[in-house]
């Protein structure tokens, strides 16, 4: 016997046939690929390339990690160079100040000091030569070299005379390379 069809449920049967024929894998064939994957050959064919590219990736991150590290060296790097540059700024600030207190130190200390040869040259002219040329003769040739310019010149001239004929070429071959003598 025949079991019974409904003529109304026929095409909903029929229907549902075809379609399981249409969206059912057929026996021993692949399933059709999903979305984004492809057969086995075209991934085997991609595979190497794939891994190529993450390699790149990797690389390239590695890299770009690298750079940052390397920025931020860089940057504390100026950052301590930029101290150090401040730190000898203020000290050849510093340096400047001492110079201009030392030079004007110094040009007292030369002012004080001239002003003892030349004390030191009015007390030899007032001495007689003979008694002067004993005292003279003791003196280190570089103070006595500048006492005598100093000097009157006659007075200096009759010391010269009283000296030692080697003192006196001494003096005289000083005076004669030096830079020019003041005169008074």
């Amino acid at each position: 016997m025949r079991p019974h069809l409904d003529r109304q449920k026929m095409p909903v049967i029929i229907g549902l046939f075809l379609f399981s024929l249409l969206f059912t894998p057929s026996y021993g064939q692949d399933p059709p690929a999903k979305a984004g994957e492809t057969g086995a050959t075209e991934q085997q064919d991609r595979s190497p390339l794939a891994e190529s590219l993450a390699r790149k990736e990797a690389e390239l991150k590695k890299r770009e990690e690298a750079l940052k590290v390397e920025e931020e060296r860089i940057a504390q790097v100026k950052k301590g160079i930029a101290d150090e540059l401040a730190k000898l700024d203020a000290a050849r600030k510093d340096i400047e100040k001492l110079l201009e207190d030392n030079r004007a130190l110094l040009g007292i200390a030369d002012d004080v000091r001239e002003k003892n040869l030349k004390r030191l040259a009015k007390i030899f002219d007032s001495m007689p030569a003979e008694q002067l040329a004993p005292v003279v003769e003791k003196l280190d040739i570089n103070l006595l070299l500048q006492v005598v310019s100093r000097m009157k010149p006659k007075q200096a001239a009759k010391v010269m005379a009283v000296l030692s004929p080697e003192l006196s070429a001494r003096i005289s071959g000083k005076m004669g390379k030096a830079e020019p003598l003041k005169e008074q």
